[in-house]
């Protein structure tokens, strides 16, 4: 197998614009728990109260590693996947109100694109394995659950499932 030399300036520079998507498309759980870590960060200064920052270290917590950090890795995935498989032609990155999708060219071998198509479900996976060391369960479960874009009705299942 001849592959050429990944270009590590377009990884970082798609990794910065799958950053800006996937903040652009969080925002609304971002500024609702940032809104509950205000309230929970004023009541302890207000009242010299500290009962409620664990309040607020969840929900700092809950808009990183539960959403952003799996969301991330899984796309980064394919990302890395596809810039192996097809380096001569960069994936993009297409974003809307509801989705935001790695689109890459159709890999000439099938066994390519069902690479492509695993690597981001098991790349954020694999961040269960240190969650649970650390017994962060619900962290774990979180990167556990993009195994189910392995199944027909999301595109990386579509694309695991076709025959050739």
């Amino acid at each position: 197998m001849n592959r050429k030399n990944i270009n590590a300036n377009a990884l970082i520079s798609l990794a910065g614009e799958l950053t800006v998507a996937i903040c652009r498309q969080m925002s609304p759980l971002i500024i609702v728990l940032a809104g509950i870590a205000l309230l929970a960060s004023t009541f302890a200064i207000a009242f010299r109260d500290t009962s409620l920052l664990p309040v607020l270290t969840f929900s700092l917590k809950a808009s990183f590693f539960y959403a952003f950090l799996p969301f991330w890795t899984h796309e980064m995935g394919h990302i890395v996947a596809s810039s192996i498989f097809l380096p001569e032609n960069p994936p993009k990155i297409e974003s809307t109100l509801f989705r935001i999708s790695v689109v890459t060219k159709q890999p000439k071998l099938a066994r390519d694109a069902k690479i492509i198509a695993c690597t981001g479900p098991f790349s954020a996976a694999f961040l269960a394995f240190p969650a649970f060391a650390m017994d962060s369960f619900g962290i774990g479960i979180a990167c556990l659950a993009h195994l189910i874009f392995l199944f027909p009705p999301f595109g990386d299942g579509r694309i695991l499932w076709q025959r050739h």
